[in-house]
């Protein structure tokens, strides 16, 4: 487990560690299923509400869940922003 913070907004989970293949298959799947055929068509808030809610359907954020919908918008964006940051360095292959 790995513990993301952010002091100003009052915000603290756990994400599992590592993040694995499964939980990155898990994460598009749960992230393709939210956002449907609107995908391209989400304004910033709802693609950022959809990435945590994926992030808890595929186990990388850990219980105990938080509801989207009540958290604060900013708190939403700066997680939303962060999850997708660790989830891409998961993709990053090494330079030889």
């Amino acid at each position: 487990m790995m513990k993301i913070e952010n002091e100003k907004l009052g915000l603290s989970v756990q994400i599992v560690e590592p993040i694995l293949q499964r939980h990155v298959e898990a994460f598009f799947k749960a992230k393709r299923e939210l956002d449907g055929d609107n995908a391209i068509r989400l304004s910033s808030v709802e693609h950022h509400g959809s990435i945590v809610r994926a992030a808890y359907r595929a186990t990388i954020l850990l219980p105990p869940e938080q509801s989207v919908a009540e958290m604060k918008p900013a708190v939403v964006r700066w997680l939303g922003r962060k999850l997708d940051e660790l989830i891409g360095e998961t993709l990053e292959i090494p330079p030889e």
